[in-house]
């Protein structure tokens, strides 16, 4: 049952006046809470539980917490229980379907759009975390092979230029060498100061 209480802003409030109302587990309509059979979509609760419960485990046991919710609305742990477990299965937007769908039944509640609120806080965060690990990873996995192939350039060129003052094999060409070598161990060394950046 659902009362309209008047605000103190003159403004009608709907609240749960005695929780005995659940939500279909397929449609989500609201029925009376030993309904066996959903008015709405015709579904016995019962077989559909159970099909749910073997096919999608997650899926039933978020049902039977917002059945929790539903009983106990007033009682805000069951929503945090809720909203934890929509969370720790990435599922905030099953969350927020079922709390909008509660909201547009009950017309305003303030209830449903703290709720909400808290639905968005959480997405947000999660939408944060996900930026960030991301950018970890894609930090992680830049190729340090441009440092290796400017190393290479400068190592090779460095004995190069050992091998021709030993034996002078290339005396025109030596300031080229020492040209590349130079210009080798200066992008090695701004490329691996750019990673640590």
């Amino acid at each position: 049952m659902l009362s309209k209480n008047i605000t103190s802003f003159g403004l009608y409030e709907t609240t749960p006046k005695d929780n005995n109302f659940l939500s279909c587990p397929k449609c989500t309509h609201l029925m009376p809470i030993n309904s066996k059979e959903c008015p709405s979509c015709g579904i016995f609760i019962e077989s559909y539980q159970k099909m749910v419960q073997s096919e999608s485990p997650t899926l039933y046991e978020l049902n039977k917490l917002w059945d929790v919710v539903l009983t106990q609305f007033n009682l805000d742990q069951s929503h945090q229980n809720f909203l934890n477990l929509c969370q720790e299965k990435m599922a905030l937007n099953f969350a927020f379907q079922k709390y909008d769908e509660l909201r547009k039944s009950m017309s305003y509640d303030s209830d449903c759009e703290k709720y909400l609120k808290q639905i968005e806080l959480r997405l947000e965060q999660q939408f944060i975390a996900k930026n960030q690990q991301a950018h970890v990873l894609k930090k992680k996995s830049k190729s340090p092979m441009g440092q290796w192939i400017f190393a290479g350039i400068g190592f090779l060129g460095l004995s190069l230029l050992i091998f021709n003052r030993i034996k002078p094999t290339f005396p025109n060409l030596t300031g080229l060498v020492v040209a590349i070598t130079l210009l080798s161990f200066g992008l090695w060394l701004f490329s691996s100061q750019k990673e640590q950046i």
